[in-house]
């Protein structure tokens, strides 16, 4: 039995593991077999923006975008590629659309705050790492991108406390 739901889950594992090629794979043998699932469009957008294609990142979130307006995630594969292209207004916009759809989406605050950061705001980007981590307290990213807003601010206290739990968490560079 081939479900494109199984093959979209065995992408995500890919992914998770490193390997973007095999998930890749999957993704697209998601799609092949259910063309109105937007989840692999998602999926598969984020590897291609890992992988440094910003414009196929694009094409696919506007695609998941486009079969399921009310899906989150989407807006902030979106708003990542955009940020990836410079388009930082573009960015926050679809990062606040991520989430009034889902407030509780704590990697959306994460993300809208390193867009917060390259604009220069960065009373408005630890707000929103504040928020992340609130919602997400082993959200090691969110820990990092404080730590490093805060040293940026010159709080380097502040700043060594949020980069040493991030070490401990295990942060990655994503």
């Amino acid at each position: 039995m081939q479900n494109a739901t199984t093959y979209n889950e065995r992408g995500i594992a890919k992914k998770k593991k490193g390997d973007l090629n095999g998930a890749m794979a999957d993704f697209n043998q998601a799609i092949r077999l259910n063309p109105e699932f937007s989840a692999p469009y998602d999926n598969r957008g984020t590897v291609k923006r890992k992988q440094g294609d910003l414009n196929g990142a694009l094409a696919d979130a506007n695609e998941a975008i486009r079969l399921n307006p009310h899906y989150a995630q989407a807006y902030d594969a979106r708003a990542r590629a955009k940020e990836g292209r410079g388009d930082l207004d573009g960015a926050l916009a679809d990062f606040n659309e991520a989430i009034r759809l889902n407030p509780k989406y704590a990697d959306a605050y994460n993300h809208r705050g390193t867009a917060k950061e390259r604009k220069g705001d960065l009373k408005g980007a630890i707000a929103d790492y504040n928020r992340a981590i609130q919602l997400d307290p082993k959200c090691a990213a969110a820990y990092k991108n404080r730590g490093n807003a805060e040293k940026g601010r010159g709080d380097l206290r502040g700043a060594n406390a949020d980069l040493n739990r991030a070490l401990q968490l295990g942060v990655t560079n994503d």
